[in-house]
């Protein structure tokens, strides 16, 4: 059996700045804790990317 992506829509909006695009869901990847694997453009448009230094 093929194994098929299962892609939604998501907007994420981090202080005033949004991005909206697609994420695929169920990947397999697992976490004890939420997580969200995001490209680094799409990091640079909100504003976390580099990350800060420091505490």
């Amino acid at each position: 059996m093929e194994a098929v992506a299962c892609r939604v829509k998501v907007r994420l909006k981090v202080g005033g700045r949004v991005f909206e695009g697609t994420a695929i869901l169920n990947s397999g990847f697992e976490t004890d804790s939420s997580d969200i694997a995001i490209p680094v453009h799409v990091a640079r448009e909100l504003g976390l990317w580099p990350p800060l230094r420091g505490p």
